[in-house]
């Protein structure tokens, strides 16, 4: 649902907040019944998410980042301080998910800037 609250236009469904320049399909995957779980690639690192009733990016707009992919599928973007993704990644344990939510949260910074601190940390060390 965040994805779809945040995006500029949602076809055949009413736009809310439009926050987030993409476009975007309600339930593309399909209903309940259809939901999967898919090998995505976030953050550099490969781990599987639950896709529920999941919408589907279909463009984006100049200013947003595509940040996690199914294959060549965007299923993950990020405009300034905002990140939205298809699937659910509070399904999982993935810690890269769950740092990138912890410094936006609790230090309130920008999350362009935990991806360039991560990135020099990654060089650095074996971070992930």
């Amino acid at each position: 649902a965040g994805l779809i609250l945040l995006a500029k236009d949602v076809v055949d469904g009413e736009i809310a907040l439009g926050l987030l320049d993409c476009v975007v399909e309600r339930n593309a995957y399909g209903r309940q019944n259809e939901s999967f779980e898919g090998l995505v690639n976030f953050l550099d690192n490969s781990q599987m998410y639950c896709f529920i009733r999941a919408p589907k990016i279909l463009k984006t707009g100049k200013k947003v980042k595509n940040i996690a992919f199914i294959d060549e599928e965007v299923v993950g973007v990020q405009q300034n301080n905002i990140a939205a993704f298809t699937f659910h990644p509070e399904f999982t344990n993935d810690k890269n998910y769950f740092s990138l939510l912890k410094y936006f949260i609790e230090e309130g910074k920008n999350v362009r800037l935990f991806y360039m601190i991560n990135n020099q940390k990654k060089k650095r060390s074996k971070w992930c």
